[in-house]
């Protein structure tokens, strides 16, 4: 597998951060809940657990660290920032400009189908689309962040973000004490 080492890179900085473990299982039942790695067409992964094997595609455009980790975060259950239930107080979603096989990755979803936690919404965040993000003619924008100052903020696919690291011990770790303060 050609990005196995920022797999592994992408895993264990989930580790590090969160109360997470992840185990490597090569011969692992499948009927057993489970994630599994694939080189795929694309970068994609269901969000949450389906039950037995969780497909996460890492294809040739996809091996950045980052981008990795965004694809983890939707294993581990988390919805694109854009399709929350406040995310129209942040954003505006263009449309008119997106590719018309991913206007549903654009919708904005109810509290029953994502629970923000209580965390606030994160411009952010490693799992907000860009500005340009399936974008018809790859340069018109289809997301605007409401206070222009923070456009240059969403989609970056650097690294999780404090609110990204405080979403995950929320929902898995309570009471361990690596719920962060600031």
């Amino acid at each position: 597998f050609f990005a196995i080492s920022n797999i592994i890179k992408a895993i264990r900085y989930w580790e590090n951060v969160t109360c997470l473990t992840f185990e490597n299982t090569p011969d692992v039942n499948e009927a057993e809940d489970h994630i599994e790695f694939f080189q795929g067409q694309g970068c994609y992964s269901m969000i949450g657990r389906n039950g037995g094997r969780q497909g996460v595609s890492i294809g040739e455009n996809c091996v950045k660290e980052g981008v990795i980790e965004h694809e983890i975060g939707h294993a581990l259950g988390m919805w694109h920032q854009q399709s929350r239930p406040d995310a129209q107080s942040y954003i505006k979603v263009l449309s008119d400009f997106i590719l018309p096989s991913y206007v549903s990755d654009f919708m904005q979803r109810d509290e029953k189908d994502i629970d923000t936690l209580g965390i606030p919404y994160d411009l952010g965040s490693v799992m907000h689309y860009g500005s340009t993000a399936f974008s018809a003619d790859q340069t018109s924008k289809t997301l605007v962040t409401r206070d222009p100052l923070y456009q240059s903020t969403i989609g970056q696919r650097e690294t999780l973000s404090f609110f990204d690291i405080e979403t995950i011990n929320k929902a898995y770790c309570p009471g361990t004490g690596l719920l962060l303060q600031w």
